[in-house]
């Protein structure tokens, strides 16, 4: 208002000149003399007002004009408006792998060890196992089937698919793509685990209608949805399939998991992003993106960890104390992880009887060798406790009270040697393999090995790849190669692998490829099989587990939990995903700032 009422004043002054001089212009100025003399000039109060318009110009180059905005420009704060809010999945999730197993991702072909950390983020079951140790663990529960039942006898299964579920190119999965990949895993000439699970225990496989499909088994099988779900159940798009070719389709698997593969560099990395399909089971991942990279060594996936280049690795016990020391996260995943050494030879009774492995005596020597509760004291950092059998713990109902470890005494592994007739000992191969999801398994190695050094066994390590190993030790009757040599074995012991399907898996009957094949253990596991009644089923169990016992058949090292190094930029769920975290990494998030 103060600068408008000087204005005010301003134009007073200034009208009456103007007026005078717009009147000179318009009569002419300096024009005809003999023209009438100009009239007086007009008093301001009789001016005409239209000429006011003129003065705008005046008014602008008047210097008090030019402070007007100075005087109303006073600075007024303008809100900021709050961020936009971020959605959908940000950043990149790195986890540092220490083996990736077979390096492939055609289940047909890769053992489920060497499968699982590459497969799980992109592939689903027709069920899953519960995760945990209580007593909900361990079941089976609704995956791509969403619900089946058993005939009375249980001979045939009847599965309902899950209506509206995606594969990753958005096409439905149907009950003809669930048929056709159960068909595909009977491939005679596939040399996986879940192969030939399918083709020893499935006679038949029928659709019944567009939701159902119905397995009929070889004989009753009380156990067969976990062994044809948990680890056979991957469905595949049978058209795109097909079209492709599994050579190519297996560079870029179609499946039904919350992440779909981007990109792959065996050897290297495997990279993968959301799927972008809303999945009716499993979370949607929160980061844009997923990079698996094969990191061997130890120190160096740590030092990924601490730099921040990487959120997730495989951690042995050894490293504890140093991870404990940084600002970094150990998540514990549920159950415990049991390393045994394996003694080859069992299946090929008539090679076997020839090789020093083959005398009981022998494999007892090698048992009583070894200090185990040293490796879990130096190894493992007092990070383990010892086995008293293999393939269980206290976490299963056949867990047996009563059992106890064997014991560390080397006085008497040389008498057994002696009594064998090896009192100047003998020469052992030890194969060694990269056990995905087991770092510290080398070290264990070498520290074995050295033990039976020790009582005149002369170890030789050999390194084999991890899929040729499996192939030979599937074998029937064992090859030459194999007979009469060691591996280590680690499994990882929670619910999460049902222990019936272990212990027939382990020992055969025909329901899987099988690893020993002891005529006692057999026929145990062959009953299991058949029996409903839980008390008679964990009879059963036991029975297995002490005929392996008293055979000398391996040598369980230790129990010890599965440890993952996490960033603490990051939070996640270890539940689901047993060894590998492969099937539980859509659970991770970043932690806010």
């Amino acid at each position: 208002m103060r600068v408008r009422g000087k204005m005010t004043k301003l134009t007073k002054v200034i009208v009456p000149v103007m007026v005078v001089g717009l009147i000179v212009a318009a009569c002419g100025g300096g024009g005809d003399p003999t023209a009438a003399p100009p009239p007086p000039p007009t008093p301001a109060p009789t001016a005409t007002p239209a000429p006011t318009a003129t003065l705008e110009p005046a008014a602008t180059t008047a210097p008090v004009a030019t402070r007007a905005p100075t005087a109303t420009a006073r600075p007024v704060p303008t809100p900021t408006p709050p961020p936009t809010p971020v959605t959908g999945p940000q950043g990149e999730l790195v986890m540092a792998i220490p083996s990736f197993g077979d390096d492939l991702l055609d289940p047909n072909l890769a053992s489920v060890v060497g499968l699982q950390p590459l497969s799980g983020p992109i592939y689903d079951g027709l069920t899953y196992l519960t995760p945990g140790t209580g007593p909900d663990g361990g079941k089976n529960a609704p995956g791509i089937a969403v619900s089946w039942e058993a005939s009375p006898d249980a001979s045939a299964f009847t599965y309902k698919i899950r209506q509206g579920m995606k594969f990753h190119d958005g096409t439905d999965v149907t009950v003809e793509d669930v048929a056709w990949s159960a068909e595909r895993f009977a491939d005679p000439e596939a040399p996986s685990n879940p192969s030939l699970i399918w083709r020893r225990n499935v006679a038949n496989i029928e659709i019944v209608d567009e939701q159902t499909v119905r397995f009929t088994a070889t004989r009753p099988r009380p156990q067969l949805p976990v062994g044809i779900g948990f680890r056979g159940g991957t469905v595949f798009p049978k058209a795109a399939l097909e079209a492709q070719g599994a050579e190519a389709f297996f560079e870029k698997p179609i499946a039904t998991g919350p992440w779909k593969l981007v990109e792959r560099q065996p050897g290297v990395k495997y990279t993968y992003e959301p799927s972008g399909i809303d999945h009716p089971f499993r979370a949607s991942p929160a980061f844009a993106r997923l990079v698996m990279r094969l990191i061997p060594e130890e120190s160096t996936r740590v030092a990924l960890i601490r730099t921040g280049s990487a959120q997730i690795t495989d951690m042995s016990p050894g490293s504890v104390p140093s991870v404990r020391r940084s600002n970094i996260t150990i998540l514990e995943a549920p159950g415990t992880a049991i390393v045994a050494v394996q003694f080859w030879g069992a299946r090929n009774p008539e090679l076997f009887a020839t090789v020093p492995l083959g005398d009981v005596r022998v494999r007892e020597a090698l048992k009583l060798a070894v200090n185990r509760q040293q490796i879990i004291d130096v190894i493992l950092n007092g990070f383990g406790e010892l086995p008293p059998r293999n393939l269980i713990t206290q976490l299963r109902d056949a867990w047996d009270p009563t059992w106890e470890p064997t014991p560390y005494d080397p006085e008497r592994a040389r008498e057994l040697l002696a009594e064998a007739g090896y009192s100047d000992g003998f020469e052992i191969t030890y194969f060694t393999t990269a056990a995905a999801g087991f770092p510290f398994t080398q070290p264990v190695i070498e520290a074995v090995a050295g033990f039976w050094d020790a009582i005149g066994v002369k170890t030789k390590l050999e390194q084999i790849d991890t899929s040729t190993h499996g192939t030979l030790t599937r074998e029937r009757p064992l090859p030459a190669r194999i007979v009469g040599t060691v591996s280590t074995q680690a499994s990882f012991q929670s619910f999460s692998i049902d222990l019936f399907i272990l212990l027939v898996c382990f020992y055969g009957s025909g329901f899987c490829p099988g690893i020993s094949l002891l005529p006692a253990a057999d026929a145990f596991a062959g009953e299991l099989l058949r029996e409903f009644d839980p008390q008679k089923r964990i009879e059963l169990s036991r029975a297995i587990i002490n005929a392996g016992h008293d055979a000398h058949i391996d040598l369980p090292i230790v129990l010890t939990p599965k440890l993952f190094a996490v960033s603490p930029d990051v939070t996640g769920d270890a539940t689901r995903g047993v060894t590998h975290l492969g099937g539980s990494l859509e659970t991770f998030r970043p932690v806010s700032s």
